[in-house]
């Protein structure tokens, strides 16, 4: 996998969010638990929860801190990067900053800034070139580790989706835990996995999922994220766990990789428009 910063924060640009339940002392009594919703009255109050957030492309910014390390067949650490960028949305334009750029334990911050800014002047001689939508003969060609971000809870994905209710968390009988399956034929874009909720509010405090079908040329890939329901900004990511393995013929990568979130801000709320009359 490439250390360009650049792919490394597309990999990890995040639609589904998660994140981890608050731990209760075991001398604590527990709560008495509410009836639990249904799976889909639950699955419609967390899609509500979730318009609450705070999206940087749309006037808010946020921190990310992008570790990612390379692995040989016995576990051990060949090659790390870490990344940190600044990600928000000025003048109606996403922005990415380069803080810092650190590669096996260098500092190549202004090496890549370097790059980075050579590659941004380039791209505005260029005469754009129209998008064209991307084409594969079948969804399981990807050949890389990158991983489907799509969110089961969206409203347009939830009809692709199976919901079942887990049952209550055992350290913290007030939250609950959904899993979603596809509802049809498996796909490298459609994931397997479970999430802790609030039912009450709709609030997700992590979720782990992988791919239900595996994109070519993969073997393994697991994702696991966590998430603060409560904050000034809203309910926003905090990290994004990653591991994967895959390669071809003679080639195999492990890549192992956390990406967090902090210093989130919400953008100015829009101008009121003017009244009529005046």
């Amino acid at each position: 996998m490439s250390p360009d910063w650049r792919a490394s924060f597309r990999v990890f640009e995040v639609t589904v969010i998660a994140a981890s339940f608050a731990s209760r002392l075991l001398c604590a009594p527990a709560p008495e638990p509410a009836a639990s919703p249904s799976a889909m009255e639950l699955v419609s109050r967390i899609a509500e929860n979730k318009k609450h957030g705070t999206d940087p492309t749309r006037g808010g910014s946020v921190t990310v801190t992008i570790r990612t390390e390379e692995l040989d067949k016995k576990g051990k650490v060949e090659s790390a990067t870490e990344i940190v960028m600044k990600q928000s949305h000025e003048n109606g334009k996403d922005q990415s900053e380069l803080v810092r750029f650190v590669r096996d334990g260098k500092d190549v911050t202004a090496e890549e800034k370097k790059k980075q800014a050579e590659a941004e002047a380039k791209a505005a001689k260029e005469k754009p070139q129209p998008k064209r939508e991307e084409k594969r003969k079948d969804e399981g060609e990807s050949n890389s580790l990158t991983l489907s971000l799509s969110d089961p809870f969206e409203p347009k994905m939830q009809g692709k989706y199976r919901f079942t209710i887990a049952g209550r968390e055992t350290t913290d009988p007030a939250k609950v835990r959904i899993r979603f399956e596809p509802k049809g034929d498996a796909s490298p874009d459609l994931n397997i996995g479970e999430a802790l909720v609030d039912p009450a509010t709709g609030a997700i405090y992590r979720v782990a999922y992988r791919p239900s079908k595996n994109p070519r040329f993969v073997d393994r890939l697991d994702v696991a994220m966590e998430f603060t329901p409560q904050s000034e900004a809203g309910p926003n990511p905090t990290k994004i766990s990653f591991d994967g393995e895959g390669g071809f013929l003679f080639i195999h990568k492990h890549i192992r990789s956390t990406t967090t979130f902090s210093d989130w801000k919400r953008g100015a709320a829009p101008a009121a428009p003017p009244a009529t009359g005046q």
